[in-house]
């Protein structure tokens, strides 16, 4: 169940369809960068496109036995490993707060909340993720009657 919260369907199929486009096809690195942004492990992250049969099933087995050495690719990437805690939230989480932030959403003390920092650092990460994203649009991001972002 915790695999369909961290990697829903249509996000993961969205972002490997943009992966695709930009590079041809998925590498060992597209894979990195892909679990760094749903904030899992390589081998989570293959296995999830193995089960959806978006790439051949025995990927992981081939990344794993091959002559990839993962942490340093990710570290050459710049992407923390899965259970790195000096970055705690996984990135698709940050874009989807800023993203309520963005749209009116949620306050910024609940965006700073969804993110643990304080205001200060709520608004540099805000504009961090605004030089990547550019301004909010065509994700359907709601906020429940507790406060969590629900997409």
């Amino acid at each position: 169940m915790r695999l369909y919260f961290l990697m829903p369907s249509s996000s993961v199929i969205r972002y490997y369809g943009d992966l695709r486009e930009q590079k041809g096809k998925v590498t060992v690195a597209g894979l990195c960068v892909m679990a760094g942004y749903f904030g899992v492990s390589v081998e989570a992250m293959t296995r999830r496109l193995e089960d959806m049969h978006l790439v051949p099933t025995g990927t992981w087995d081939k990344v794993r036995d091959g002559d990839w050495k993962i942490r340093e690719l990710q570290q050459e990437l710049g992407i923390g490993e899965a259970g790195d805690r000096n970055d705690r939230l996984p990135l698709r989480y940050k874009y989807l707060a800023y993203n309520a932030y963005e749209r009116g959403l949620v306050t910024e003390g609940q965006f700073a909340s969804f993110l643990r920092v304080d205001r200060f650092q709520s608004r540099q990460i805000a504009r961090d993720l605004a030089r990547e994203v550019g301004p909010a649009e065509g994700v359907d991001i709601q906020v429940g009657s507790s406060g969590e972002i629900v997409q």
